[in-house]
């Protein structure tokens, strides 16, 4: 999450200066890999936010863990007034872009590819292996 200081800013609590113009970054991956918010966060889970939500319904509220929602604990999107404004758009995006997937693909790994393809890492992003190359085949209806 990359950002530039427009004006110099002093931080109320512990005094911190940050002249105009400096680039800072925050540390996403010790927000998205916390234990104590993401239980076993090494792992994948594809229900962890449908358990995370069932779990802050109570708490704090109903939409704390949608995918649009920010929050300390998810800042895919940024957070606070300068949330990324794109991303309603980019996650309806991406669901109608897997559902037309999923209703009319068949879609595996090249066969030498056994389980999970290790991830690749370059600079702060942790992205699939490019080189793993996936197979389609249109579903007949």
């Amino acid at each position: 999450m990359p950002r530039v200081s427009l004006e110099d800013y002093t931080f109320a609590q512990t005094g911190t200066f940050i002249p105009r113009g400096t680039f800072l970054n925050v540390a996403t991956h010790d927000a998205h890999f916390d234990g104590d918010t993401y239980a076993d966060p090494t792992q994948f889970d594809g229900l962890r936010f449908v358990e995370l939500k069932k779990k802050s319904q109570a708490i704090v509220n109903e939409r704390h863990f949608d995918m649009t929602t920010t929050s300390l604990e998810a800042l895919a999107f940024g957070t606070g007034v300068h949330a990324c404004p794109g991303r309603f758009f980019a996650a309806n995006e991406l669901k109608l872009i897997l559902a037309h997937v999923v209703l009319n693909y068949d879609v595996k790994f090249e066969k030498h590819v056994h389980g999970r393809p290790l991830n690749k890492h370059f600079r702060a992003a942790c992205l699939p292996d490019p080189t793993i190359k996936l197979l389609f085949r249109r579903r007949k209806n």
